[in-house]
């Protein structure tokens, strides 16, 4: 897999329109903390250096910022930067540098969450809430879940070379 897109520097100024001069607005909402605002599945925080979101209804990378929300379906992937990603009722995720991931699907009460890995690394730390969690990394190679208790994985690519399931 390779990045559609440079792993440094800021990807939305380099779109003809901020060229020039105009400025892009963000298209998702921006919270006041970390927390997740209704309606939407997840919020990135903790931003560190060179971190970009592309969601399906925009074709270019975007520049991330604090307390940024997501939905299913929208990317994140750092360049020399890391992200935290905090999931509507389940834990976070925590992505280093160079790391490309996607926030493939979650119903309605996050009982079912799948997380696809495209490049990278990742660290998740899920917790069940309320219920049971039926919970999913995708990457190019293999395929890792837990159901049902807190759990915490992490691995790499290209190969899965590490995992834990802890």
């Amino acid at each position: 897999y390779k990045p559609e897109t440079p792993k440094s520097g800021n990807v939305a100024s380099q779109h003809p329109a901020a060229q020039a001069g105009e400025k892009r607005p963000l298209p998702r909402p921006v919270g006041g903390t970390a927390d997740i605002i209704a309606g939407y599945d997840a919020v990135v925080f903790g931003i560190s250096k060179d971190v970009f979101v592309r969601m399906p209804e925009v074709i270019e990378w975007t520049s991330a910022v604090d307390n940024l929300q997501l939905k299913v379906k929208d990317e994140v992937r750092t360049g020399a930067g890391k992200v935290k990603i905090k999931l509507r009722g389940r834990g976070e995720l925590r992505l280093p540098p160079d790391s490309h991931f996607v926030l493939a699907a979650m119903d309605e009460k996050a009982e079912k969450v799948t997380v696809e890995l495209k490049s990278g690394r990742i660290w998740n730390n899920i917790t069940p809430g309320s219920g049971l969690i039926d919970y999913t990394v995708k990457t190019p190679d293999l395929v890792a879940g837990v159901r049902g208790s807190p759990a915490s994985a992490f691995g790499h690519l290209p190969r899965w070379e590490s995992a834990c399931l802890c």
